[in-house]
C-alpha cells in the first residue's frame, strides 16, 4: 500500500544520484588536493572510499596541520 508522505522510488533514485555524484566530487577532490599537497593520495582515496563522512572531515584537518607546518 502506497503512504502519502513518503518518497516514491524516482524521487529515492533522484536522492541516491545526487549522493552519489556528491561522494564522487568530493572523493576526486581529495585525491587532487592531496597530490599537490604531497600526502599519501591513494592512502587517502582508499579511507575517503570506505569511511565517507569522517574521513572528509579528518582529511581537512590534517591538510591544514601540514600546511601550517609547511609553511613554518
Amino acid at each position: 500500500m502506497f503512504q502519502a508522505n513518503q518518497p516514491g522510488p524516482f524521487l529515492r533514485l533522484i536522492i541516491w544520484l545526487v549522493f552519489m555524484v556528491i561522494y564522487i566530487f568530493v572523493a576526486q577532490y581529495i585525491y587532487k588536493d592531496a597530490v599537490k599537497k604531497k600526502l599519501n593520495a591513494e592512502i587517502w582515496l582508499l579511507i575517503v572510499m570506505l569511511v565517507p563522512i569522517a574521513s572528509w572531515i579528518v582529511y581537512f584537518i590534517v591538510r591544514n596541520v601540514k600546511s601550517r607546518e609547511t609553511e613554518e
